[in-house]
């Protein structure tokens, strides 16, 4: 979540957090939150998603490099082969979350689908979205794949 604050000094990101948990379900309140000096909008005069994606920093470093997943697990390269495509940003790597990505719900639906087709694995939308980026998503797929057997 992209926050502008309203004070010169805004609040700890974990008191924020902590606070919206109070009256928010869990599977709305943000993974993370980030503080920006003024929120871009687009030609419609909406918030801008992907420019915000592209000038905020990432918060983690990533798990794997951007173009190398020979290391990765089967879990690692399915999401993060996804996600690439399903937003057009190659440079995506594991560290990086959902929704700062300007992963939508649709895209979100997309990449379920797309999971369970190649994986037999059924994730839900909440356990995508409150994961504390890609990598962990692909650790909890990696956890409940169970491989098919030869030629099936």
């Amino acid at each position: 979540m992209f926050l502008k604050p309203a004070d010169a000094t805004p609040p700890a990101p974990a008191d924020l957090l902590d606070a919206v948990r109070a009256w928010l379900p869990e599977q709305a309140v943000p993974a993370t939150v980030r503080f920006v000096d003024a929120h871009p909008l687009d030609a419609n005069g909406k918030v801008d998603r992907a420019a915000l994606a592209a000038h905020a920093p990432s918060p983690a470093a990533p798990s794997a490099p951007a173009d190398d997943l020979a290391e990765a697990t089967a879990g690692e390269r399915l999401v993060l082969t996804t996600v690439r495509e399903l937003l057009g940003r190659p440079e995506t790597v594991l560290g990086d979350h959902f929704t700062d990505i300007g992963g939508t719900s649709v895209v979100a639906a997309r990449l379920l689908a797309v999971v369970e087709r190649e994986s037999g694995v059924r994730p839900r939308a909440h356990e995508l979205l409150r994961s504390t980026d890609l990598g962990a998503f692909a650790a909890l797929l990696d956890q409940r794949w169970t491989p098919r057997p030869a030629g099936a």
